[in-house]
């Protein structure tokens, strides 16, 4: 039996392992989508709606499942670095812009 020791990257104190988060859920639950997960969500949610975009039309541009979209704008998922980086091209900003409102 073999077990599986994939390599993870700790990045500002969080670990990533293939580029998502493993965050554990009771911070999940109290600091991300009770607090600063929100906002973000928010911000996702009404920079998708002043681009005029529906999700599935920002899943189309930014290839995230539409799914996926609506998870992040209802902060039920920690958004991956990956998918930050395609969500923010297809509405023509940075990740690092788009995680931190600038």
């Amino acid at each position: 039996m073999s077990v599986n020791k994939a390599k993870y990257e700790v990045i500002d104190g969080v670990r990533y392992r293939n580029g998502e988060a493993m965050i554990p859920n009771e911070v999940l639950e109290t600091e991300y989508l009770t607090g600063r997960g929100k906002i973000l969500a928010k911000r996702i949610k009404g920079l998708r709606l002043k681009n005029k975009l529906s999700q599935t039309k920002l899943a189309d541009k930014s290839k995230v499942d539409r799914s996926i979209i609506s998870k992040i704008e209802r902060a039920k998922k920690v958004m991956s670095i990956a998918e930050s980086k395609k969500i923010a091209k297809a509405l023509n900003l940075t990740a690092e812009s788009l995680l931190s409102g600038e």
